[in-house]
């Protein structure tokens, strides 16, 4: 999936490029999913992938002040708030 990613990239900047004198500035931000509940329970979801998700991106996130992360499950987000440390806050 990455690798076609940076293809269509690379298209993108090629393509802009040959059609504008100035360069073209592209932003990958990434970003995560999940339906709540649709294969597995919402407590499943959480407690499988969605909390180690959330610590994952905002540890990275953290360690790079210049990284943003747009999440829209606001249900798994108040769920991580309410049992999370004060550190991770």
């Amino acid at each position: 999936m990455m690798n076609i990613l940076l293809l269509v990239l690379c298209f993108i900047t090629v393509l802009a490029q040959s059609i504008v004198a100035e360069p073209l500035n592209v932003y990958v931000v990434p970003h995560s999913h999940w339906d709540v509940g649709w294969i597995k329970t919402p407590d499943e979801y959480y407690n499988d992938q969605v909390s180690k998700i959330i610590d994952s991106t905002l540890e990275a996130v953290h360690a790079n002040k210049n990284r943003r992360f747009i999440y829209s499950e606001i249900a798994y987000m108040e769920r991580w708030w309410v049992t999370s440390t004060q550190r991770q806050k």
